[in-house]
Parts: structure tokens; sequence; C-alpha cells
């Protein structure tokens, strides 16, 4: 392979476009606000979906020349392209820069809203990179609001408002991920027999906070529930479902998958990123086409 070739394919991989399907909550307003039979809604949500995973990747970028120094100790992510040296910082930094100008480009024909909200998320996630992974508890905070903009940004591309219940369980929902990833490392830090005081490199937790990291995300997965269970019974339901009662089998289902991914993850089988774990795991990608197929009943 050649030198430019391997430089691309190292670029490719640092942009992490397996991490763009995350973006496609942008779309998960168009389909709770009953707008998924409109093409210009679905347009729109289409450009502010690219428009997000090319900012998310750009922060990648930024985010791994950051932490190339705690990567190379890591036992996977020192083979990350830019901690491994196959993508130089420069060229790193100058692609992420492009990104995000492209990023401008495509939101260009959707509400001037949408760039504000991609404005925030990036200041929030460059913020994250330089100071707030770095910082107990706000880490996962700044990561739950990073997922809830996405939502927001989808509201803003066909001009609806966000509706707070979406925007309750989605803040609840992720932090319990983002929660559950930080436990996944603890553990796995744990079983290296480190001394409980060792801390996650480049992070603000360690091997001691397992037990109350632990607790915290399953609590904040049963309050998404409960959101969720308030939302079904709520006025604005009524007025959207021809059989609201329906949508209590949503319930159920996320809760099954929220407790089943703790316990994989307390046992050691969910070693990445949950959400990308989700899609590549049979059983949440099933828990997903149960919760549209509810959702289709309700109708």
């Amino acid at each position: 392979m050649s030198t430019p070739t391997r430089t691309g394919a190292a670029a490719l991989r640092a942009m992490r476009p397996t991490h763009w399907a995350k973006n496609g909550l942008v779309l998960v307003p168009t389909l709770t606000a009953h707008a998924w039979r409109d093409p210009h809604a679905i347009t729109h949500a289409l450009l502010v979906t690219l428009a997000f995973s090319l900012v998310a990747s750009a922060i990648y970028l930024v985010n791994d020349v950051l932490d190339a120094p705690y990567d190379r100790q890591h036992v996977v992510k020192r083979d990350r392209s830019i901690a491994s040296g196959a993508l130089a910082t420069p060229l790193a930094l100058c692609l992420a820069l492009l990104l995000i100008l492209l990023a401008v480009l495509a939101t260009n024909d959707v509400a001037p809203r949408v760039r504000t909200v991609l404005l925030t998320y990036g200041v929030l996630m460059l913020a994250y990179s330089f100071v707030l992974k770095r910082v107990l508890a706000l880490d996962v905070i700044a990561l739950a609001i990073g997922y809830t903009l996405r939502l927001a940004a989808g509201a803003a591309g066909i001009e609806v408002k966000l509706s707070p219940w979406l925007a309750a369980f989605s803040l609840f929902v992720f932090a319990s991920l983002a929660l559950l990833k930080r436990a996944a490392e603890l553990r796995a830090l744990v079983q290296r027999e480190q001394p409980v005081t060792a801390p996650v490199p480049g992070r603000a937790y360690n091997g001691a906070d397992l037990p109350i990291v632990s607790m915290l995300g399953a609590s904040a997965a049963m309050v998404a529930v409960l959101v969720l269970a308030l939302y079904v019974t709520s006025p604005e339901v009524r007025g959207l479902y021809r059989a609201p009662e329906v949508l209590w089998l949503l319930c159920p289902t996320v809760l099954f998958w929220l407790v089943r991914l703790w316990v994989l993850a307390l046992r050691g089988a969910v070693r990445e990123d949950p959400v990308l774990f989700a899609l590549h795991d049979v059983p949440s990608l099933s828990v997903l086409a149960t919760c549209i197929g509810v959702v289709l009943l309700a109708l």
C-alpha cells in the first residue's frame, strides 16, 4: 500500500465513520413529529445528519490529538491513527477544519437555528476534549447533553419544537450509557489488579469508584424509563396517536435493554462505546425493531 493510501486509510479510521450511526438521533424528531411523509422535512433532516457527522468526526480528530499521550499507554487505543503515528497531527487538525467547513456548507439551506445548535455542540465537545473529560461527573453530563443536542438539531432542521419529554429521556438514558462506559473502563482496570487508587489514564476516575459509578448509571437508566412512562400518559401523546395505550409496551422493552446492557458491562462483555456495542448486538437491534413496531401499531 502506497504512503498516500495508508495516510488516507488512517485519516478515515480517525474520522470514525462507524460512529456516524449515532447521528441517526438527528432523525428522531422527524419521526416523533410524524413528518416522515414530508420530502422537504426528510431532505433537511438528512442534511443536518450529514453536518452533525462531519462535525463529530472533526471533534474526534481533535480529541485524538489531545489524547495521543494517554492512548499510547492503552492496550487498544494505542493503535489509533494519531497515537500510532499513522496520521500526523498537523494533517489531522487540517482535516478537522475542512470537515467543519463542509458541515457549514451542508447546512446552507436549512433553518439558521441548526448552525447555532451545531456551534453549541462543537464548543461543548471541544470543552470536553480540552477540559471536561478530566472533570469528575461533568464528563458524563457533557456527553449526555451532546447526544441531546443531536435531537435539538433534528428538531431545528424541520422547524419543530423539541419535545421536553424527548429531551429529558435523552439526558437520562445517555447519562446512563456514559456512566456505563466509565464503569466498563473501571472494571477492566480492577481486573488488571491495579491498586484501587490507580486512575483511568486521562480521566478523573479510579478503581474505587466502580460501585458508585455503577449505582448512578443504573439509577439514571431507571429514571429514563420513568420519564418514558410519564410521556406515554401525557396529553401530548393522546393527540398524536390513535392507540396511545399501545405505547406502554415501550417501557418494559427499554427497561429490558438497559438492564441487560448494564449486566453485560459489569460482566466485562461491553468493552467499547455502549452505543456502538448495541449496533452490533442482535438483542439490542431486536429491541430497536420492537420499539419501531410498537410506535407503528400506536399510530
